[in-house]
């Protein structure tokens, strides 16, 4: 028996021998072992409330020799959360490698990390799910959060369909201005910060005017430090953002807001009961924990940090562990964008082109697309010659999406994906990567 199922073992018994002394009659049955925790799963004898098994979380961490035990009820059973000793981070390029090894994220996604089945979870902004908060102390992993949710939201959609804007303190963003969809370097002075935000307050007027329905550039706002510069602003900055978050979905511009005080007074009713999708990590005390997470009983204080967080959409609360993304991921990551988002000169009637997915998947190390490939006969004839002009320009086979947007520009209809990558498989582009 190696030493974690040991480990197991000897907490299965000590969290029965608890609940016994107590006089709960309770059998652990399950659970599993996560990089960052271990779960058990038990039941009770009929009778027994949840309340009273969660009232004695410290008991179950004081015998167990823990700093905290998580009780919650889940999947019909209920579980009891434990800090896993010597607990393992998430490296963030080679985690999200794994993510996207079967098939690109959507546009607009955001890679928060794993749940507690090692499961990847990501978040889409869209109309049901405009704007996120990111709520938790200092050294919970928010940060960290961020960082990864602004890259892989780069790395999901090119920047001819997304830009970002990012306000925050020096140290915050720093290593994220390689990234080309930046629509300006990071704001860090607080002034400034609320000029960007007036700004962006007239262009949120000037999406409501021109709205016609045609599609739009998305736009995400990232603010690190959000009660602060509530606080620190003018009451002017303070409604321009309400504003934004309260108009901002209907034309396309989303925020995500990092704080470490959701409960301060800056931080408005308005503006809290505007995030439907809610990040929380760990918080100093219960209260903090509610006013974070929009409501009760989520226990974010028991949290472990560095990483641990909670997702919270509605009624559904997930616990997830945001992967550790370094300076080098954050350059590695921005100069690759840089170079695949660089406008390739092709003849009329062909548009600027972005090899995205498929050099994507290069970076993710799932395969780097070949240099060259022979066109089938079977191939129709225009996207055959699509294919050789695109081949003789590039030095490589297009994309699905290359072939997309190609055939939007110069047919005026969409064609299907998997009716692209298969004529750009039968070329030779994806050959290697279906066999990934």
């Amino acid at each position: 028996m190696s030493d974690v199922q040991q480990l197991v073992q000897q907490q299965a018994n000590a969290i029965e021998s608890v609940l016994a002394a107590h006089r709960i009659t309770a059998h652990v049955w399950g659970g599993c072992v996560t990089p960052r925790l271990i779960i058990h799963e038990l039941t009770t004898t009929a009778g027994v409330r949840l309340d009273y098994i969660t009232r004695l979380s410290e008991d179950i961490a004081l015998a167990l020799g823990v700093p905290t035990a998580r009780v919650t009820r889940k999947n019909g059973c209920i579980q009891v959360e434990l800090p896993r000793p010597g607990h393992l981070s998430l490296p963030f390029l080679p985690t999200l490698r794994q993510a996207h090894r079967l098939t690109p994220p959507p546009p607009l996604s955001a890679f928060l990390g794993q749940d507690e089945q090692g499961n990847s979870l990501i978040l889409r902004l869209c109309d049901k799910v405009p704007h996120v908060l990111v709520a938790g102390m200092t050294g919970c992993g928010k940060s960290n959060l961020a960082r990864s949710m602004i890259l892989t939201l780069a790395m999901s959609t090119p920047p001819n369909q997304l830009q970002m804007i990012l306000l925050g303190p020096q140290d915050s963003f720093a290593a994220l201005t390689d990234l080309p969809h930046l629509a300006q370097q990071p704001v860090c002075d607080p002034d400034a910060q609320g000029t960007t935000l007036l700004r962006l307050c007239a262009e949120l007027e000037r999406r409501h005017r021109r709205s016609n329905g045609h599609q739009r550039l998305s736009l995400i706002i990232v603010v690190d430090e959000m009660a602060d510069l509530i606080r620190l602003s003018a009451s002017d900055v303070s409604k321009a953002l309400i504003r934004i978050i309260s108009r901002g979905r209907a034309v396309d511009m989303h925020l995500v807001g990092c704080t470490q005080r959701p409960s301060c007074s800056e931080m408005s009713t308005v503006i809290r009961a505007n995030f439907p999708a809610r990040l929380v990590g760990k918080v100093g005390d219960t209260g903090e924990a509610s006013i974070a997470a929009g409501r009760g009983g989520t226990d974010a204080h028991l949290l472990s940090g560095a990483g641990d967080f909670l997702l919270i959409y509605g009624s559904t609360i997930i616990r997830f562990l945001a992967p550790l993304v370094s300076n080098d991921d954050c350059h590695q990551v921005g100069q690759s964008l840089c170079r695949l988002s660089s406008p390739t000169t092709t003849p009329t009637p062909m548009p600027p082109t972005y090899t995205w997915k498929t050099d994507m998947r290069s970076l993710l190390g799932n395969g780097i697309p070949p240099t060259g490939g022979r066109i089938p006969d079977d191939i129709p004839a225009y996207v055959r010659h699509y294919i050789q002009q695109y081949q003789s320009h590039n030095g490589h086979l297009p994309s699905a999406w290359n072939v997309r947007q190609w055939h939007v520009h110069t047919h005026g209809t969409d064609m299907n994906t998997t009716k692209a990558q298969r004529a750009i498989a039968a070329a030779g582009g994806l050959q290697r990567e279906e066999g990934n």
